[in-house]
């Protein structure tokens, strides 16, 4: 979070606790025969966010945290290098941008070590956003792992916002003969 009058600026992220993602990606189309292809991802997921990034440090303990919901849909155009199938093996990266929605209230630090008074954010709706993805994906015949890092930034009420959510999964694909 960024304050547009002063410059100054705040992080604050979920790390090390459980958190629950509804997400649905479509099966990836290829563009032709090329190895550029494209798929839509959408996510939804609540947060509480704990932890304040002071000075390259994480701390939990200084009174700020907060709570929200974030969902976005996006198109993903990506480039594989390989073969895709129960035998082949092969890495994909992509980028995408679409439309996402975040909704939260609470408090965090912004330009510390010259202020260390929590200031109180909220955004009040749910409008559409533009929403942003980084995408890699690879694959060794029926075991993958992707790793996405995605989600809304925008302006709103003297301060930029940027919401990502970033999630690996590790997957076993059966392929029926």
């Amino acid at each position: 979070m960024t304050d547009l009058a002063t410059g100054a600026r705040g992080k604050i992220s979920q790390r090390d606790t459980t958190a629950y993602f509804l997400s649905y990606s479509t099966r990836p189309s290829f563009i032709g025969t090329s190895p550029v292809g494209y798929n839509f991802v959408f996510d939804y997921t609540s947060f509480d966010m704990d932890r304040q990034e002071v000075a390259r440090n994480d701390y939990r303990d200084l009174g700020t945290r907060i709570h929200g919901r974030v969902a976005y849909v996006v198109p993903t155009l990506f480039y594989q290098v390989g073969e895709h199938g129960p035998k082949g093996a092969y890495a994909r990266a992509g980028v995408g941008v679409g439309l996402g929605v975040a909704k939260y209230e609470g408090d965090v630090i912004l330009g510390y070590p010259g202020n260390t008074t929590p200031t109180r954010v909220s955004s009040g709706d749910y409008d559409l956003r533009i929403a942003g993805s980084v995408y890699l994906e690879s694959r060794y015949r029926n075991w993958g792992i992707t790793i996405t890092a995605a989600g809304p930034s925008y302006e709103e009420g003297g301060y930029k916002y940027g919401v990502t959510d970033i999630s690996a999964y590790l997957s076993y694909t059966y392929y029926l003969p």
